[in-house]
């Protein structure tokens, strides 16, 4: 989308994001310089509505990996445990793994002074 339609950046091309799917949107705000997975996850989820999306960090890899997955104790996160933790969130919680994220990112930062 970027080389064509809406051209790269700008207001049209960035409102045209809401249109796509939230997978094809985050991954063309990584085509912007210096965005990353989770910024573009961050933009797509809170500025362009995609419910779906989950800004997946340590501490999110943490929250999800101890409550859903505790095999992958010990590993750190990688572009495939990334896609891991967003296809079980959207598995569990379709439409609303955003807001998910969010429960879990809140309990997350709650119980880290306790378990340090």
């Amino acid at each position: 989308m970027c080389a064509g339609g809406f051209g790269f950046g700008g207001l049209a091309w960035l409102s045209g994001l809401r249109a796509v799917d939230s997978d094809v949107a985050v991954e063309e705000l990584q085509q912007l310089p210096g965005v990353g997975p989770k910024v573009a996850e961050c933009v797509a989820l809170f500025g362009l509505g995609h419910g779906d999306v989950v800004p997946i960090d340590t501490h999110i890899w943490n929250a999800v990996r101890r409550r859903y997955v505790p095999e992958l104790f010990g590993g750190s996160l990688t572009v495939g445990r990334r896609k891991l933790v967003r296809d079980l969130m959207r598995d569990r919680f379709g439409d609303e793994a955003g807001l998910a994220h969010l429960v879990l990112f809140v309990d997350e930062m709650r119980n880290w002074r306790a378990r340090r």
